[in-house]
């Protein structure tokens, strides 16, 4: 059973009691209680509301709450469109998000829009946190809080600018660092190896216990002479996005090629690709982007760290 990543939340009668355009409303403290226990355990929160922007916001602030979500959506058209705006802004995989609703027309409407997301009304509320699905890991800092507010700033400000992806990546500043001290950082290569998906173009996995992943890391690494190995760290104007890639190739061959959503849209994996030698990718069912783009010449390498 796989994990949710993102939950999106109705407002009205839903989140809260009563309807904002109507009148007052009414906090539920489960609810809110839910966004932050989610927050805590690294599953983010989104909202789509017929509702009018500002007075949601207003309210969400003076409740202080605003800041616990990320890609609102809030407007009084239909709600299809909307979710399916977010799904794709934020990068995750429809069966990784819950879409929550009082209305089953508006959940119907999602799932015409985005077939594999997952839907429930309310009353999945009530022992949500219990489910497992939801338990996440704990993220007591909220670092992918952080990482989707920053995805939605940057969205933001491309959308600012005339919607010029290329023009606004050569602006961006985007670098990256190759490393090789794979046994230091095997926990976060574990992690990328076993859960990246929409980036991952090889889909080899290891084991899921750690230490027999590292076994079978090792049996990899000697299996032949002519192996090449690393990892990659990836930064640009708005934060340090840590390691977003891993490679293991044998004789021009890769055996690994992979790389976080985090860097979904910036030419991260086709600048990586060229750099090593455009060597031969086995790509392995559904990818979210082409090697065979062109050429990535906004991106630099940089020797420093990239912390």
């Amino acid at each position: 059973m796989e994990g949710i990543r993102l939950v999106i939340w109705d407002l009205d009668d839903t989140f809260w009691s009563g309807t904002l355009s109507e009148g007052e409303i009414s906090t539920i403290d489960r609810n809110v209680n839910i966004v932050k226990t989610l927050n805590d355990r690294g599953i983010v929160n989104a909202i789509c509301s017929r509702n009018t922007f500002e007075d949601v916001k207003e309210k969400l602030e003076s409740l202080g709450l605003w800041g616990e979500f990320v890609f609102p959506r809030i407007a009084w058209g239909a709600k299809g469109p909307l979710i399916q705006d977010i799904v794709e802004k934020i990068q995750l995989r429809p069966e990784t998000i819950l879409f929550v609703d009082d209305n089953v027309t508006n959940l119907n409407e999602a799932k015409h829009f985005v077939p594999a997301i997952n839907i429930a009304e309310p009353d999945v509320l009530e022992s949500l946190l219990d489910d497992p699905r939801f338990k996440g890991k704990p993220d007591p800092d909220r670092s992918r809080l952080q990482r989707y507010q920053v995805l939605e700033s940057k969205h933001n400000d491309m959308a600012a600018s005339g919607g010029d992806n290329e023009d606004f990546l050569r602006k961006s500043n985007i670098r990256v660092s190759f490393h090789s001290d794979i046994e230091e950082e095997f926990t976060r290569i574990h992690d990328l190896v076993n859960r990246t998906n929409q980036l991952n173009f090889t889909k080899n996995r290891w084991p899921e216990d750690v230490e027999e992943a590292r076994l079978q890391f090792r049996k990899e690494l000697d299996a032949d002479f002519d192996t090449d190995v690393g990892y990659v760290k990836v930064a640009d104007a708005y934060g340090n996005y840590g390691i977003c890639g891993f490679y293991l190739s044998r004789k021009k061959e890769f055996l690994h090629f992979l790389f976080s959503c985090r860097t979904m849209n910036m030419g991260v994996e086709q600048f990586v690709w060229h750099k090593l030698g455009e060597r031969y990718v086995p790509i392995q069912g559904k990818v979210g982007a082409s090697l065979e783009a062109p050429v990535v010449d906004w991106i630099s390498v940089v020797d420093a760290e990239i912390s």
